[in-house]
């Protein structure tokens, strides 16, 4: 089912856009249970944020005739042998992460599957290495909020 807002989301967007967006939501849901999304507005551009466990991994952008695929993964993080992302370090952008890619047409969209998964699985590796801090401390006597528990 898609966010509420899809269809705002979405406006003015190509019929292919369209057929891309539901293709790429398909795939990242396909990934595990973990994955949400949410519409977001901000600034102006449309975009729907990805995440695992509540830390985004992707963020999707309609544009003209293309998406804009924003991969949260830091420069040294993404092994990309196609170059097909494009490195915004050092680059004032929308979101979280260094590398961009420019989906046209799904062989575009296929070729970025595996760089998704990446971003994918390294957001989850920080969701859970988040949780497991959050468990260490909590262990000795705070809570994840880092106050005084019981136990202190």
């Amino acid at each position: 089912m898609p966010p509420a807002d899809a269809q705002d989301w979405l406006a003015g967007a190509s019929p292919r856009v369209r057929a891309m967006c539901a293709e790429l939501r398909a795939r990242l849901f396909a990934f595990e249970p973990g994955v949400s999304d949410r519409i977001s507005p901000r600034h102006g551009l449309r975009s729907c944020i990805f995440s695992v466990n509540g830390r985004p991994f992707a963020y999707v952008f309609p544009h003209g005739t293309r998406i804009r695929l924003l991969l949260n993964l830091k420069r040294e993080e993404l092994d990309d042998p196609d170059a097909i992302a494009e490195c915004l370090a050092g680059r004032r952008h929308e979101g979280q992460g260094d590398w961009l890619a420019s989906l046209a047409d799904r062989r575009d969209l296929e070729r970025a599957m595996p760089l998704v998964r990446q971003a994918f699985e390294a957001a989850k590796a920080r969701a859970g290495a988040t949780g497991q801090a959050r468990r260490s401390r909590r262990g000795k006597g705070e809570c994840g909020n880092g106050c005084a528990g019981a136990g202190a």
